[in-house]
């Protein structure tokens, strides 16, 4: 089975066809919703892709094959080197903005930072996506002023713990939101990490947010990244109604660090009556266990499903109901 190029990203085939799906790993290192695998110990993301949709696919003998072009590059090193995200580079599909978070019972504010430890060519250049705290704060690590940076602070933000990095919260969040098919989650907690549910439809469809909160201008030729459904909390957000938090183990990041199961069971606390995100932030840096603030219920993780066709059936049509949540709420049916 040929290559792929599919929205812009180089994709490999890796599991037959089912009911006109085909399942494939990206290969695209340059691309949010397709993070490097050398970055990232050489994790591939999988995607379902509709063969009934081909004008998302570049045609050839009925089948996109991609066509991967490498630029010689020579000189192109780097020293350790960090800056703010930017609608200009292929972070922008992250919040450029101030970011609300509670971490280790603190509430902080910090900003999302594209660091490098350094590199002696762009061909093993390693660029992580890190949410760091801005003053005040009470949190250890390192603090974006917005000055410029030296490289000693590069290196200190490539070496925060996963729980900062904006692809694994990214990657975790989304099994959170996949599991439960809710239209949208809100990180609250990076450390313990906590996950929001809403209360009925977001305030703002994927969207919204990604043209409101992102470096994204016009969101017509994208699709639901996962960076617009796993949101980060920006000011706009705060008073978005919550109706569950999905709090994960207390030593998740640490089995995730040392790649033992990160699955297992996460716990499902149902408020008692809808929280803004506001208050759930106040709620949770005010101190004690996140379980206290409803019902909890065990739930596995990971869903468990018949057999690989099933599962890839019930993605397919997760991902057609998410684009179809695209439309802008002010052009929703009253309810």
């Amino acid at each position: 089975m040929a290559d792929l190029a599919i929205d812009g990203l180089a994709l490999v085939p890796h599991y037959r066809s089912v009911d006109g799906t085909v399942l494939v790993q990206c290969r695209n290192a340059q691309a949010a919703r397709c993070p490097t695998p050398a970055a990232h110990g050489g994790l591939l993301m999988t995607y379902k892709i509709s063969r009934r949709r081909p004008s998302s696919i570049i045609s050839r003998g009925g089948l996109g094959v991609s066509l991967i072009v490498l630029l010689a590059c020579c000189g192109c090193g780097s020293g350790p080197t960090a800056h703010r995200i930017r609608p200009d580079t292929n972070d922008r599909y992250y919040p450029q903005r101030a970011i609300h978070f509670v971490e280790h019972g603190q509430r902080s504010t910090g900003v999302l930072v594209a660091a490098t430890p350094g590199f002696e060519s762009a061909f093993s250049a390693t660029w992580v996506t890190m949410l760091v705290p801005t003053p005040p704060t009470r949190l250890a690590g390192p603090v974006w002023t917005d000055r410029s940076s030296g490289p000693e602070l590069a290196r200190e933000i490539t070496e925060l713990p996963r729980s900062r990095d904006a692809f694994y919260v990214g990657l975790y969040g989304e099994s959170a939101r996949f599991r439960f098919r809710a239209d949208a989650v809100w990180v609250l907690g990076t450390d313990p990490f906590i996950v929001a549910l809403p209360a009925g439809a977001p305030r703002r469809t994927w969207r919204e947010f990604a043209e409101t909160a992102t470096g994204v201008r016009d969101s017509s030729p994208l699709s639901p990244l996962d960076p617009f459904v796993v949101r980060y909390v920006v000011d706009e957000e705060l008073d978005q109604p919550l109706a569950r938090l999905v709090v994960f183990p207390p030593d998740f990041w640490q089995r995730a660090e040392t790649r033992q199961n990160a699955g297992g069971d996460v716990s499902v606390v149902t408020l008692p009556k809808p929280l803004s995100v506001a208050d759930a932030l106040d709620a949770l840096a005010s101190g004690g266990d996140p379980l206290r603030l409803g019902v909890v219920e065990a739930v596995a993780l990971q869903e468990r499903f018949a057999s690989d066709v099933e599962a890839a059936r019930a993605r397919l049509a997760d991902r057609e109901r998410q684009e179809s949540r695209g439309v802008d709420s002010a052009s929703r049916p009253a309810r």
